[in-house]
């Protein structure tokens, strides 16, 4: 199966890497936020540090945001990439017919 859809997946393997990238990025980012929250009830309420409580309440924010940025755009691009793939198919298969 993987090489008949090879040669039509090939012309969009740059875009693939790159979905693996951000893939291999945006889920670490995405679950970065129940370290924060073990970070905060450990180190800045446990040991009562209110001081701390902001930077690593900005940081878990920002984090999740640019993890949900880096899945939204990696989302799109492999969406782009199958409807692409299957207009391919689907005129391979009008070609041949």
């Amino acid at each position: 199966l993987y090489r008949r859809l090879w040669p039509h997946l090939r012309p969009h393997a740059p875009v693939l890497a790159l979905g693996l990238g951000l893939l291999l990025l945006s889920i670490p980012a995405t679950n970065f936020h129940p370290i924060a929250w073990k970070y905060i009830v450990d180190d800045v309420v446990g040991k009562r540090q209110p001081h701390l409580l902001l930077p690593a309440v900005g940081a878990m924010l920002l984090v999740q945001a640019l993890g949900s940025a880096l899945g939204a755009l990696r989302a799109n691009l492999l969406e782009k990439v199958g409807q692409r793939l299957v207009t391919d198919l689907r005129n391979a298969a009008a070609d041949k017919l």
